[in-house]
């Protein structure tokens, strides 16, 4: 089976047309774990909304993303990510990298919440 294929659906050996098109039971076999990624209708209607409001979840996150940055400029030692020239980021995650003196449980646990 073609690898791609794999990843778009559960990785039976066989064909769905194999297991329909038999007048007897062929039990599907499986060589490795696969996942099924696949949206639900629901999850796929509702992702269509969202898709109307992307562009200012982005504008967002990306002003949030500023804000950071220069708040984190004050913090000696502390690097805050950089986006490339040739990449446009959503800042869906913001990591930072902490000096090396900073204990990184401390820190999340005292800004949690």
């Amino acid at each position: 089976m073609p690898r791609v294929r794999s990843w778009r659906q559960p990785l039976d050996e066989r064909p769905d047309t194999v297991r329909h098109g038999s007048s007897e039971v062929v039990f599907e076999s499986y060589s490795e774990v696969g996942f099924n990624y696949r949206m639900t209708d629901l999850q796929a209607a509702i992702g269509r909304v969202q898709l109307t409001r992307l562009e200012g979840i982005v504008a967002a996150r990306r002003h949030l993303a500023e804000d950071y940055a220069w708040h984190l400029s004050a913090i000696e030692g502390v690097a805050a990510p950089v986006e490339p020239g040739w990449a446009r980021t959503n800042w869906q995650s913001y990591c930072v990298t902490l000096p090396s003196w900073a204990d990184q449980r401390s820190v999340m646990q005292r800004h949690a919440g």
